[in-house]
């Protein structure tokens, strides 16, 4: 404990303030720096184990004091109150696949594309959805200037919406066959087409275009959504308060009871209502539904052939982050602060009353701090971060069945995951992919939960110093990309769930955003070198020495597959792959382990490909293209008026 404190003159009880703010600008800097990673250790925790299960809350009185009202924003990884005190199982393609039965309206059609998912068979919204005969388009259509529409003046940069209906196939017939009012991301279920607008969800019959049903969004957000097994499955946020009645209405027509709502246990931040709902998409009847109350942090949603895994990063509290300080470094504070710490974690007052108390006595220290010994809390804290970093933040998981939409298990693990991709279910086992650090001092690591949500199985500790920026999930395999300077591609064998190993590293230039798997030895691999987008061919037969057999650097500075797996198109029939950029369109071919560019198609604002028997439709906001992929010569173009 400091014996004598060395007193410095503050002019003002607003200068004090401003010093602790100070302080607590550097814990949560320290925290931003150092949270993300941690050096496995044999340490001892002074963070309780804490649970990691959900329970459904009991009334309405738990409801509303359970949920947060407290406002907080994301700073280095540590949510921070912003008050005015406190500044595959079936998963091996991923493909594009292409559907082989013929269209019953015309014979001719033997293969067409559908959209670039991640679960074989479970379909994902997409801006275009084709039935081989029709393609079904959303453009995203921008007017750069004042737009006169409905009787008033709209400002500049006004989104029209709108979705068209194209007739497609026989090519001779290309042409606009109907506009629909409402546009965003689409799913097509035999004869609906879905329509997931930013505020609406509507159902229409692809024989005429009428509206069969919809839903209007009260106030919520559509997360995602899936449609498997005939059946449409949304995923819907709203934010709540402690002031949210019991009853909540996301949709019209749709309420959902807090007493039916589940909510994580132990100490975190409640304030988003995540709501999942099945639906029947040719009568748009509400079959089921589940709501899950979490923080309104980093939410990953991941959905296999019998799962929905909801996964909610958070941290620590900042009082369970500053108190557990001090109490591990009680040797540079004085007794008084000490013991103050230990009575306020047996009163019966909550987390942010208790940061508010600390505050009041670290307001008072603070500013008798001399330089010295405020460089040396400054290091403590920094040592601190290091040592906890992998308990400060975590993920929970829960598994939702999708037949009943009940959670079945739930559990935890350290860090953060990247996307959708950085889960997967195979043989009962969830295996993810996490980063827990910052640029100075970061790991990644890959778990394996059992069916019970319990780590059975763990590699950590690769890639230090980086972050995840790609991962692929293919059979009893895992591709995982790193990034900071260089492409560190790790191949890992989850053979043995028990005992994921880590069998094969390859370090190259640049970073690929998004793993492809070609067949059982060949992945693409979409990113960047040098500011540009790049694609690489990897050899990965032996898992013990990956190989990139070939790359091509685009003169293009952004590609929309850096931003969603669903603008990647293959065809393996021609053994090419098709990608946005910003100047164009591109079709590569990957035949004999070589990338070739094949065609570039120059038109502005190019989003999509998608093919019908052997020709290749390129959209752009404003046109389609198509390109005879015998030849890859144009064939027929249409203007999108």
């Amino acid at each position: 404990m400091r014996q004598k404190t060395t007193k410095r003159k503050i002019g003002s009880k607003g200068e004090s303030a401003i010093i602790v703010l100070v302080f607590l600008a550097v814990i949560v800097a320290a925290a931003g720096l150092a949270i993300w990673g941690i050096a496995r250790g044999n340490y001892r925790t002074i963070f309780p184990a804490g649970e990691t299960g959900f329970a459904r809350f009991s009334s309405e009185k738990e409801f509303s004091e359970k949920v947060s009202s407290q406002q907080y924003y994301e700073y280095g990884g540590v949510a921070v109150f912003s008050s005015a005190a406190m500044s595959a199982s079936k998963m091996e393609s991923a493909s594009t696949a292409a559907s082989m039965a013929p269209s019953p309206d015309s014979a001719d059609v033997e293969r067409y594309s559908e959209t670039n998912v991640q679960v074989l068979g479970i379909d994902e919204p997409d801006i275009v959805k084709t039935d081989g005969n029709n393609i079904y388009y959303s453009p995203q259509n921008y007017y750069w200037g004042p737009v006169y529409r409905e009787g008033r003046m709209m400002p500049p940069y006004y989104q029209q919406g709108r979705t068209l209906v194209v007739g497609a196939y026989p090519l001779s017939e290309l042409s606009v066959k109907a506009n629909i009012s409402d546009s965003g991301q689409l799913l097509l279920s035999d004869n609906v087409l879905i329509v997931l607008a930013s505020q609406k969800i509507i159902g229409y019959d692809t024989s005429d275009y009428r509206e069969l049903w919809h839903f209007s969004l009260n106030d919520s957000s559509l997360l995602t959504a899936r449609l498997y097994n005939g059946k449409l499955y949304l995923v819907l946020t709203k934010y709540v308060s402690q002031y949210t009645p019991c009853e909540i209405a996301p949709m019209d027509g749709v309420v959902v009871r807090c007493t039916d709502t589940y909510y994580p246990q132990g100490s975190m931040t409640l304030n988003t209502d995540y709501f999942i709902f099945e639906i029947d998409p040719k009568t748009g009847n509400l079959e089921n539904k589940a709501s899950v109350l979490a923080p309104s942090s980093q939410t990953t949603v991941y959905i296999s052939e019998k799962n929905i895994f909801l996964a909610v990063s958070y941290t620590k509290s900042e009082y369970e982050i500053y108190s557990a300080f001090i109490l591990e470094n009680s040797d540079i504070f004085p007794a008084k602060i000490v013991d103050k710490v230990r009575a306020l974690a047996t009163y019966d007052i909550s987390e942010y009353a208790k940061m508010t108390e600390l505050q009041t006595v670290l307001q008072e220290y603070i500013p008798s701090l001399p330089k010295d010994e405020m460089l040396t809390m400054e290091n403590r804290m920094n040592d601190f971060f290091v040592k906890h970093r992998k308990e400060l933040q975590r993920t929970r998981i829960a598994k939702i069945e999708l037949d009943s939409l009940e959670i079945k298990a739930s559990g935890e693990i350290p860090g953060q995951l990247l996307n959708q991709f950085a889960m997967d279910e195979f043989e009962g086992n969830l295996r993810t992919a996490v980063t827990i650090g910052s640029w100075d001092s970061s790991e990644n690591a890959v778990y394996v939960l059992n069916s019970d949500l319990k780590v059975i199985g763990e590699t950590e500790k690769f890639g230090e110093t980086e972050r995840i920026y790609s991962v692929r999930f293919i059979g009893d395999k895992g591709y995982v990309v790193t990034f900071r300077q260089t492409d560190p591609f790790f191949i890992m064998d989850l053979s043995n769930p028990e005992k994921p190993e880590i069998k094969g590293e390859l370090k190259i230039p640049g970073y690929s955003a998004y793993l492809h798997p070609i067949d059982d030895s060949t992945i693409i691999g979409i990113g960047k070198e040098s500011s540009q987008v790049k694609v690489s061919l990897f050899d990965v037969s032996d898992v013990a020495n990956p190989k990139e057999l070939d790359k091509y650097v685009l003169s293009e500075y952004w590609s929309d597959i850096l931003n969603t797996h669903h603008a990647f198109l293959i065809d393996k029939k021609h053994e090419v792959f098709f990608l946005p950029g910003s100047q164009g369109g591109y079709i590569f071919s990957y035949k004999n382990d070589k990338v070739e560019l094949l065609k570039s198609i120059s038109e502005s604002s190019v989003r999509r490909a998608l093919y019908i028997n052997d020709y290749m439709y390129i959209l752009t906001d404003s046109k389609i293209v198509v390109v005879n992929e015998n030849s890859w010569e144009r064939v027929k173009e249409l203007e999108l008026n």
